[in-house]
């Protein structure tokens, strides 16, 4: 467990800095905690009332970096210390400048929410009520044309791009990288509940053909990721078979 924390913001009106940025350190394993996620996502993971969910957003950079400095048992200040500096040369080396703070929402508060459940109320219900998640892997390079073609097809398809939120996680020092896009709505509201079916079912195609990986297929995307490899399908089948002859686990879920 650390005996120091020290988090960092670093914001960017365009991804494409923080990204190099990210594949720094992650080359040199700087830091402990790091993901990149946009102005609506911070600002619903940081405010309590839809309203201030909004102004936030509008107010904060489009892209931010989240990045947490550790220091352990042994010379925690000194790790600490050297991690800093070489974090603050290479943001330098991008334009980019480390920061406790953004627009009054402080990375140690962000912190202290990551590392605590969630409340009673979770974070992504508080903006409308409900929310529709599409998770895929892809590569940090490709993020910013997928984030185009989200924002893109929101639009066609009468959805607020500016209410989307975006949440980027490196993996495999940074060989790749989870998404999760959230398309928010109001479960009461049936005409914009089929306006955000649509868009998801659009995206989970379009997505796919521009290189998303659904690692966690079920649902419209279980199909999707299973009609585009036969070769594994046909093995899960098998598989399956040997061990519920009688298909009893999860009938008619994923491929089975």
């Amino acid at each position: 467990m650390p005996t120091i924390q020290r988090p960092y913001f670093v914001a960017s009106e365009k991804t494409g800095a923080l990204i190099e940025f990210m594949y720094a350190l992650l080359r040199k394993r700087l830091g402990e905690e790091l993901f990149l996620i946009n102005n609506f996502a911070l600002a619903n993971m940081s405010c309590n009332r839809p309203e201030d969910i909004k102004s936030v957003s509008a107010e904060l950079a489009p892209w931010i970096v989240f990045l947490n400095i550790e220091g352990y048992e042994k010379r925690p200040e000194e790790r600490i210390a050297y991690q800093e500096e070489d974090i603050r040369e290479i943001a330098k080396e991008h334009g980019l400048t480390l920061l406790h703070s953004v627009v009054g929402v402080s990375a140690f508060d962000l912190l202290k929410r990551l590392e605590e459940p969630s409340e009673d109320s979770y974070w992504k219900l508080k903006f409308k009520g409900n929310c529709q998640d599409i998770l895929f892997t892809t590569t940090l390079d490709r993020i910013q044309g997928l984030i185009d073609h989200i924002h893109k097809s929101a639009a066609q398809h009468g959805y607020d791009p500016s209410e989307i939120g975006v949440y980027i996680q490196p993996v495999v020092q940074g060989t790749s990288c989870q998404c999760e896009i959230d398309l928010m709505y109001n479960p009461e509201n049936v005409s914009e509940m089929e306006k955000v079916k649509r868009l998801y079912l659009h995206l989970c195609e379009t997505l796919a053909n521009l290189g998303a990986f659904y690692s966690r297929p079920y649902g419209a995307i279980a199909d999707i990721a299973y009609r585009r490899d036969a070769e594994t399908t046909a093995l899960l089948r098998k598989v399956k078979a040997i061990f519920d002859p009688r298909n009893i686990l999860n009938p008619g879920k994923l491929c089975f």
